[in-house]
C-alpha cells in the first residue's frame, strides 16, 4: 500500500508540469502564477553538448521549477499566513512594507521619507547648475526643458506608514525636507513642476493612492498633466471622456498587492478609471520625456489624448519608444517596445 501511494505521488509530481505545459494552466490560473520573482522557462533544447556540459540538466530544472505548481501553492499558502495572521511578508525581495490599515508601501520610498535628512547644500548645487545648464543649452536652440517631480505614496499618505520607522530626532522634523530642496531648484531658475505640492493642494493624498498600489492614480496624472501643460504655455488640456470606478484594481491600481502572491490578493478596493477625449489635431510639437514608471503614466496619457505630433519616451534611460500622430510606435535601443505602468 505505500509502495504504491509513493509511486502515484511520484506519477502526479511527473504528470502536472505536461499538464500544465499542454493546457496552459499556469497562463490561465492567477492561483498558479507567482508576481515579480519568476520569469517564464522555455521548454530546454536537447543537445549532446548541453546534455554533456549539464546545461540542459540546469535549465530542465528550472522549466521543471516554474511548471510545477506544487511549489506555487505552499508558497502562496505560507504568505498568506504571514499576511493574515502575522501581519508580515517576505515577498518582493523583502522590499513590501504592511502599513496601517494594510496600506502597502515599497521600502526604499518609506526609507528616504522617514530619513528626511537635510539635503547635501553642495550636490543641491551641483545639481541645479546642471539642470541649468541643459535648460540654458536647449534653449538657444529653441526648445523648452521642465522638471517634474513626481510623488512617492510615502511622501503622500505618511499618517499609514508603521510608527516603528520613524525613529527621528525631533528637531529634524521641523522643515518639510523636499519643500526645501524644490524651493532651492527653483529659485535657481529650474523650470520645473512639484506634483506634491500640487496634490496637497487639490485633496488629501489619500485620494491619489490606493491601498495595494506604489503609483498615483488616474485623477492624479490628470491634475499634474494639465498643469504642465498650462505652465509650459501650451494651448492643450485632457479633457475627460468618462470616469468609472471599478471593485476590483487592476494591474497597475494593485501591483504592490499582488506582488505578495497571496492566494487571494488583498485587491477588492474602488479604484478610479479614466479615459480621455482624443485630439483632432494634435500639437505641431516634438516632445521627449525621460524618466521611469511614474513617467510612463504620464507618457500612456499624453498619447491617448494624442496631444502632440510625436513624443519619444526614454524609460529608465534604457528603452527609447516614439509615438507619433498616425498611431505608429517605434522601439529604439534597450530591448523595445512600450513599457508596462507596474
Amino acid at each position: 500500500m505505500r509502495k504504491k501511494t509513493i509511486s502515484a505521488l511520484i506519477f502526479v509530481l511527473l504528470i502536472l508540469p505536461a499538464l500544465s505545459t499542454l493546457f496552459h494552466f499556469d497562463e490561465r490560473w492567477v492561483l498558479l502564477q507567482m508576481r515579480g520573482i519568476t520569469a517564464p522557462h522555455p521548454f530546454p533544447e536537447f543537445s549532446g553538448k548541453k546534455f554533456w556540459g549539464k546545461e540542459y540538466q540546469q535549465a530542465f530544472e528550472a522549466w521543471l521549477n516554474y511548471k510545477l505548481p506544487a511549489n506555487v501553492l505552499p508558497a502562496k499558502t505560507f504568505n498568506s499566513l504571514y499576511y493574515h495572521v502575522f501581519n508580515k511578508t517576505y515577498s518582493h525581495a523583502d522590499h513590501i512594507i504592511i502599513g496601517k490599515h494594510k496600506s502597502l508601501y515599497e521600502k526604499g520610498y518609506v526609507a528616504a521619507y522617514v530619513k528626511n535628512a537635510l539635503p547635501d547644500a553642495g550636490k543641491l548645487d551641483t545639481l541645479a547648475n546642471d539642470l541649468l545648464t541643459i535648460q540654458e543649452g536647449l534653449r538657444r536652440h529653441g526648445k523648452k526643458f521642465f522638471l517634474i517631480i513626481t510623488p512617492s505614496k510615502a511622501n503622500m499618505t505618511p499618517q499609514n506608514i508603521p510608527d516603528s520607522y520613524f525613529v527621528y530626532n525631533e528637531k529634524q522634523w521641523e522643515q518639510d525636507i523636499t519643500a526645501l530642496s524644490v524651493k532651492k531648484l527653483r529659485d535657481s531658475g529650474v523650470q520645473m513642476l512639484d506634483c506634491c505640492e500640487l496634490l496637497r493642494a487639490n485633496a488629501e493624498g489619500d485620494a491619489f493612492f490606493y491601498p495595494g498600489g506604489i503609483h498615483w492614480n488616474d485623477p492624479a496624472r490628470v491634475i499634474c498633466i494639465n498643469a504642465m501643460l498650462a505652465s509650459l504655455n501650451l494651448a492643450a488640456r485632457l479633457e475627460e471622456k468618462e470616469r468609472q470606478i471599478a471593485i476590483d484594481a487592476n494591474a497597475v491600481d494593485g501591483d504592490l498587492a499582488n506582488l505578495l502572491n497571496l492566494l487571494r490578493p488583498p485587491v477588492r478596493y474602488d479604484t478610479v478609471q479614466i479615459r480621455l477625449n482624443k485630439r483632432d489635431v494634435p500639437l505641431p510639437v516634438k516632445t521627449a520625456l525621460v524618466g521611469g514608471s511614474f513617467a510612463s503614466g504620464i507618457m500612456d496619457y499624453l498619447v491617448e489624448a494624442n496631444i502632440f505630433h510625436s513624443l519619444s519616451f526614454y524609460y529608465y534611460f534604457t528603452t527609447t519608444q516614439v509615438y507619433t500622430t498616425d498611431g505608429t510606435q517605434t522601439a529604439g535601443g534597450g530591448g523595445g517596445g512600450r513599457p508596462p505602468r507596474v
